[in-house]
């Protein structure tokens, strides 16, 4: 669900390209852990600006994970860039 709404709301390519790798609750629930790898090896793209991405629309992606879910608080985000995977 994260990785459509990264792809389909936003407008900018390098979060249109990235792919959800794994999800996970840290710290007894106040976290939700985001792991994201690109698949399209023609960008060049470095880790700090993926991750500054992420950040600046994490409450978007905070509301729009609330909406789909159905819960009245979803955990404070926390993402990982894990690379290019081929």
């Amino acid at each position: 669900m994260i990785s459509l709404v990264l792809a389909g709301e936003m407008g900018n390519p390098v979060l249109q390209n990235l792919q959800v790798q794994n999800v996970s609750l840290e710290s007894g629930g106040q976290f939700l852990n985001i792991s994201v790898a690109h698949y399209d090896t023609g960008l060049e793209v470095d880790s700090h600006g993926v991750i500054s991405e992420l950040k600046r629309i994490q409450g978007y992606l905070r509301s729009a994970i609330t909406q789909r879910i159905n819960r009245k608080r979803v955990p404070a985000l926390k993402f990982t860039y894990v690379g290019i995977k081929q």
